[in-house]
């Protein structure tokens, strides 16, 4: 998932006028954990038709499958953070 989030912040920073720095963040909240990448573009992120042939386009759809929910929240400075929310039995 850190994977599929950073590699979509790092795709859409290059685009970014002026900033292009990523921030991840994982936190424990048990019995949680929150992951969230912030990056400097307001592009909203959508989910796409998973195509099973193409070598991107699922990232989101892999969040979403495997986390209990996820979204995005626009940031003061400029930018978004998007998150990802998992259980953490141990």
């Amino acid at each position: 998932m850190v994977s599929e989030l950073v590699t979509n912040a790092v795709r859409y920073a290059m685009y970014a006028a002026g900033r292009r720095e990523i921030e991840l963040l994982l936190m424990r909240v048990t019995p949680h954990v929150l992951l969230a990448v912030a990056d400097p573009s307001d592009e909203v992120p959508t989910p796409k038709e998973p195509d099973f042939i193409s070598e991107n386009g699922r990232g989101l759809y892999i969040v979403e499958t495997y986390s209990q929910c996820w979204g995005w929240d626009p940031l003061a400075r400029g930018g978004k953070a998007v998150w990802a929310l998992f259980r953490a039995d141990a």
